[in-house]
């Protein structure tokens, strides 16, 4: 892992945690639009490949998201039958920094994507800090859909749904 990594997760952890704090008391119910909630969703913004496509990725990331995604979907669903409560979040947060690591460990892209894709996974990090710190799971919730759907925008990968 190479040390401009390190400092962009440590920032971009940082500015989820501040983000947090600043979005303030506010609630929501369970068939909020996700796509209403940019300010409580930053997210370093990610780059193109110079063809403007799509990055390519490799069999690692394409499972690790995908379990992501998959796990967004269970987590959205309990959250509007009412279900979603804090050992929810905290399950979906494990969830989060487990797929994050294996990433980490078994991705080999080439530095370029590999950069824009550290962007991603400091915001899905971010997201686990809320689903486990803030008061308002939702919020985390949110922050998921977000890396989810830049994911599907920004690198290709066969078949990917994007809830």
């Amino acid at each position: 892992m190479s040390m401009r990594f390190i400092a962009v997760f440590v920032l971009a952890l940082a500015g989820a945690s501040l983000a947090g704090a600043q979005a303030g008391d506010h609630s929501h119910d369970a068939h909020h639009d996700h796509h209403d909630h940019s300010a409580s969703a930053k997210m370093e913004p990610l780059q193109r490949p110079a063809d403007g496509g799509k990055w390519a990725t490799d069999e690692p990331l394409r499972q690790g998201m995908g379990e992501l995604n998959e796990a967004f979907g269970q987590h959205h669903r309990a959250f509007e039958d009412g279900e979603f409560d804090s050992r929810s979040a905290a399950e979906l947060a494990d969830v989060i920094n487990d797929r994050v690591n294996f990433m980490f460990a078994n991705c080999g892209l080439p530095a370029e994507p590999d950069a824009e894709l550290h962007k991603l996974l400091a915001a899905a990090v971010g997201a686990a800090v809320k689903l486990r710190e803030s008061d308002d799971a939702h919020d985390g919730l949110h922050q998921l859909h977000q890396v989810l759907r830049t994911y599907g925008s920004y690198f290709e990968h066969p078949g990917w749904d994007g809830r």
